[in-house]
């Protein structure tokens, strides 16, 4: 049975159902991988499309809204994009002029590990390795507005939830994944109105393994917990940065994560 075309002032019909909308090394291609194994959940597009964040939205919604094909009413389909997580309110008002109904998840993960994380993909695109760079090249990487602007998870969640109503958007934290990766999956299935009991049936070996993006090394979640090596010598750079929000962070969700300033 193909789903009812839902239209809106006569455009395309609207059958995209979800956004991922980051954050960046927050294990995002991990959801990806398996939602990707769901039979009720689709990325006919890929993980990264990147039409809301790039030039490509001069091309029109409609082209957006041509990636997600009809499929039966079942099917749950559509993408991740990390850089969402830096759009700004009047871009994330086209999206609800047009997806109203999209289901939000959002994947945060320790700002100061994010940051880290982030910095080594940086050398890697630069061709450089870790013992190339100095500390003030790291220092000048996490000052950078776009380190500092995915690391910003409440400023995310503020400007998204400015505009779709509140309950749209789940949030998901790395911590739960390398902890629980079957409960994660469970909950996100739930807020995607998709089988929750699909992920009994998968190993716990399954269920943790991570496929690096852009490479085919695959890691367990227990790998990526214990790779995380920053300098000693940007530890108190890192912990002064990034305190106070975490600090936010903590009483915004009625959460404990004082963890997270504990680089040993």
């Amino acid at each position: 049975m193909i789903r009812e075309r839902c239209r809106y002032g006569g455009a395309l019909p609207v059958l995209i159902d979800f956004l991922g909308i980051g954050a960046q090394k927050a294990a995002t291609t991990w959801l990806f991988k398996n939602l990707s194994k769901h039979p009720h959940i689709r990325f006919p597009a890929g993980k990264e499309v990147h039409f809301w964040n790039s030039t490509e939205e001069q091309r029109g919604v409609k082209d957006w809204l041509s990636l997600f094909p009809e499929v039966a009413q079942s099917i749950k389909q559509g993408e991740i994009t990390p850089a969402y997580g830096m759009l700004d309110v009047d871009t994330i008002q086209q999206i609800y002029t047009k997806a109203p109904q999209l289901r939000l998840f959002y994947s945060v993960r320790n700002p100061i590990e994010r940051a880290w994380s982030s910095a080594q993909m940086a050398l890697r695109y630069s061709t450089m390795f870790d013992y190339e760079a100095s500390d003030q090249w790291f220092r000048d990487h996490f000052l950078s507005q776009g380190s500092r602007m995915r690391s910003d998870y409440l400023g995310t969640i503020e400007r998204w939830s400015r505009v779709f109503p509140v309950d749209s958007l789940h949030v998901i934290f790395f911590d739960d994944i390398l902890a629980e990766p079957r409960r994660v999956l469970t909950s996100l299935s739930a807020h995607l109105g998709v089988d929750t009991g699909f992920w009994q049936s998968m190993s716990d070996t399954d269920l943790a393994e991570v496929i690096r993006p852009r490479s085919a090394v695959r890691f367990s979640t227990d790998a990526i917990a214990n790779s995380i090596h920053i300098r000693d010598s940007l530890k108190p750079f890192l912990i002064d940065l990034y305190q106070q929000d975490i600090q936010k962070m903590s009483s915004y969700f009625d959460r404990d994560f004082s963890d997270w300033l504990k680089l040993d």
